[in-house]
């Protein structure tokens, strides 16, 4: 008896989860940060629905201030075309937080975490994965971090000097 009342439970969050409407998000926020790396020490990416348009505000700096580093801190604000903005939210609200929980059993000992959080102005859900210094679950982690790329693309990074 217990365990059917556990699958249903199980189910309908899961119907739930796999009901995120990707229209609703306003609001997406890349973070990473690496223990160890001097350029792209810390890169942050906000994207920010307004109607029809689309504002993007990246920040990334050194962990040192040293000149040959500089090149990797700075500010800028972009505008992102709204079909970019709809396939990286419709990405996002096809993440499986199941099969992201299959990660859990590992601990980042050095390497990298990144999250993204969505949502509106008021109400997100967050989502924090460590990176390569773990034995991480590529096949569970590999759709997150398909989005992190697609954010990274467009905040016009290169997914792999980051990540």
């Amino acid at each position: 008896m217990k365990k059917i009342l556990l699958f249903f439970c199980i189910f309908f969050v899961s119907k739930t989860f796999a009901q995120i409407d990707s229209n609703k998000i306003l609001y997406v926020k890349f973070q990473f940060a690496h223990s160890s790396r001097i350029p792209y020490h810390s890169v942050s990416v906000e994207l920010t629905k307004f109607r029809d348009k689309v504002e993007v505000l990246v920040k990334s700096k050194a962990s040192s201030e040293e000149q040959q580093w500089s090149y990797s801190t700075f500010e800028k604000r972009l505008t992102l075309k709204k079909e970019d903005y709809d396939g990286i939210t419709k990405a996002i609200a096809e993440l499986n937080p199941y099969k992201l929980s299959e990660n859990f059993e590992y601990m980042l000992i050095d390497g990298y975490q990144c999250s993204i959080e969505f949502g509106n102005y008021s109400n997100s859900i967050t989502y924090k994965i460590g990176g390569p210094g773990n034995k991480s679950n590529e096949e569970s982690t590999k759709p997150y971090f398909k989005v992190c790329k697609m954010i990274l693309k467009v905040a016009q990074f290169n997914p792999k000097e980051i990540l």
